[in-house]
């Protein structure tokens, strides 16, 4: 079980570092606004926010969609090292597209200094928190058998 828990640590490890980077670059793009200078405002902002909209939603629904069809593939993979490479690969990618539409949503905020995008991104950021990798998810998300489980135990990556 140790390797597999090195293996979940890695997960972990890059889950942790883009969670909090977003945290991070969120905290130092509040403390700018009040000092920038950059606005949009009139018709550009009214396009801007529906762009915005448009790449937040899309990149939400793409990493949803996007991890489910890669996880359906994986699922059926015969080997447990190709399922657990598979499944860190389809995670990463995963964490990727929601950590782009909460950055797009902090540049939206920093550009306008509207709120409400600052309020998208806590959101995005939320999320991304709760789908944190464990033992439970990985295990749900691949289905794995008893005896897939029980080959975790002796399982070097």
């Amino acid at each position: 079980m140790k390797d597999f828990k090195k293996y979940l640590n890695r997960l972990m490890i890059i889950h942790g570092t883009l969670f909090v980077g977003q945290i991070i670059f969120a905290v130092v793009l509040y403390l700018q606004s009040t000092k920038s200078g950059l606005v949009v405002e009139g018709f550009l902002e009214s396009n801007f926010e529906l762009v915005v909209a448009v790449v937040l939603v899309g990149s939400l629904i793409a990493s949803f969609v996007i991890s489910n069809q890669r996880l359906r593939v994986a699922r059926n993979l015969s080997n447990l090292q190709d399922k657990l490479r598979s499944y860190q690969s389809t995670m990463i990618i995963k964490w990727a597209l929601m950590e782009a539409a909460s950055l797009w949503a902090l540049i939206a905020f920093f550009l306008t200094n509207r709120m409400l995008f600052l309020g998208f991104s806590i959101l995005v950021i939320a999320t991304f928190g709760l789908v944190r990798p464990t033992k439970r998810r990985l295990y749900t998300e691949l289905h794995l058998s008893q005896s897939d489980r029980d080959l975790l135990s002796n399982y070097k990556p």
